[in-house]
């Protein structure tokens, strides 16, 4: 009886030993199969997907930059020439000052309405606060003889002009990066 319940244990602890050896195959090789799909998983969907860190390029944003850099720059360069003379009033500059703020207006808001602009509206606003600047500068005239006189100082114009010129020309960098699929 003695030899038989030895038997019986040894065979159950043999059974329990290649039930444990079989569940530890069996768990390694689920955790390996888990990690394999876990791995082709990821690899397939980054095979298949991108990650979009910025908007796509707006032909309409670059156009209207454009523009924008174009009217600044005439109007400065005709203000520098017209320095002190009733025609570079404030009074009579307004015109350019209202179509420049609508053109910004329609550029920012479109590059707002898509996601992933922050950088563009930025750039933009920028831009907008430095022409703020500028307009303010206008209305106040500038300082010739001891005298007010109308316009902006001429000696004001150049750093104004490269300045913007540098802000407008970041933004189209960027559009033009977009243009050619690069993150920003």
């Amino acid at each position: 009886m003695m030899v038989s319940l030895h038997i019986q244990r040894a065979t159950k602890q043999t059974k329990n030993r290649a039930t444990r050896a079989i569940d530890l195959v069996q768990g390694t090789y689920h955790q390996i199969l888990t990690k394999i799909m876990v791995v082709a998983f990821a690899l397939a969907l980054t095979g298949c997907t991108s990650i979009q860190l910025i908007s796509d390029y707006d032909p309409e944003i670059d156009r209207g930059a454009s523009q924008i850099q174009r009217s600044v720059t005439s109007f400065l360069l005709t203000m520098k020439d017209k320095a002190g003379t009733d025609d570079a009033a404030y009074e009579n500059n307004q015109d350019f000052y209202v179509g420049i703020k609508t053109e910004m207006r329609a550029v920012r808001l479109r590059a707002s309405s898509q996601p992933k602009n922050g950088i563009t509206v930025r750039a933009l606003d920028t831009v907008r606060d430095n022409l703020t600047t500028l307009e303010e500068r206008h209305k106040a005239g500038f300082q010739k003889n001891g005298e007010t006189v109308p316009g902006i100082n001429p000696f004001f114009i150049d750093p104004a002009l490269d300045t913007i010129e540098q802000q407008i020309g970041a933004i189209l960098v960027l559009e033009r990066a977009k243009a050619r699929g690069e993150d920003g």
